[in-house]
């Protein structure tokens, strides 16, 4: 959370994410929840609905085992 509250503060304009296509500032925002949600859910949740267009799921699941081990 403290990269991205850096990030925030050099007010991007353009986001250049590792995955996923080129995005605006609203990518720090999308990515905070993102990881809030995965530091709340119980091991083994499935994918949330806001996360399904994201494809992978696996990464999602990746994720939890990876929190929870």
């Amino acid at each position: 959370m403290a990269i991205l509250d850096r990030i925030e503060q050099l007010r991007p304009t353009t986001i250049v994410p590792g995955r996923g296509p080129v995005a605006g500032p609203e990518a720090i925002a999308f990515v905070r929840q993102y990881l809030a949600d995965v530091a709340s859910a119980e091991p083994c949740a499935p994918v949330p609905e806001r996360y399904a267009s994201l494809g992978f799921p696996e990464v999602w699941e990746r994720n939890l085992a990876a929190l929870h081990s």
